[in-house]
């Protein structure tokens, strides 16, 4: 925990999180990812990004110190491309539809 977590406290905390079936805790730990994801995708929203900027950002902000600057260039590059929209130039025409 953090340096303003008394001792006593990271135990209590510990003894609960651990009391929980590993079902629990796992799907607790999903539950904190996606929020902490979320709280970071708001505030890149907030801050002006675009929706197609937000993902690299994302990347950035949550792995940005635990990824090696190759590493983390390719995942930014990776996550861009799939929050691009597709280009026109490649769209394909719309099926036709028999008329009723």
């Amino acid at each position: 925990m953090s340096a303003d977590t008394s001792p006593e406290i990271e135990r209590r905390y510990a003894r609960l999180f651990m009391s929980r079936s590993p079902q629990q805790r796992v799907v607790m730990c999903f539950q904190m990812s996606d929020t902490a994801r979320a709280i970071v995708r708001q505030s890149l929203a907030c801050a002006g990004l675009t929706g197609e900027q937000i993902g690299p950002a994302l990347v950035t902000r949550l792995y940005g110190t635990d990824l090696s600057p190759v590493a983390l260039a390719a995942c930014r590059l990776r996550v861009g491309q799939a929050f691009r929209p597709p280009k026109d130039d490649h769209a394909r025409p719309a099926p036709d539809v028999p008329k009723t």
